[in-house]
């Protein structure tokens, strides 16, 4: 499993929640991302940053 914030691999054991993304026209994969902040960010995780990672994953 790989987090969309940062871009590393989620290790077992580490905490991680699961984002789901809604789309209109088609299924697309849940978002993960580690629970506790993996990287600085000067605001909050958008909308945007998610889409972004659900047309990278497919």
């Amino acid at each position: 499993m790989i987090c969309a914030h940062c871009d590393r691999v989620i290790r077992p054991g580490e905490d991680y929640e699961r984002i789901p993304v809604d789309t209109a026209s088609a299924a697309a994969p849940d978002v993960l991302r580690h629970r506790e902040p993996c990287r600085r960010t000067p605001q909050p995780i958008g909308q945007s940053v998610l889409q972004r990672a659900v047309r990278r994953w497919g």
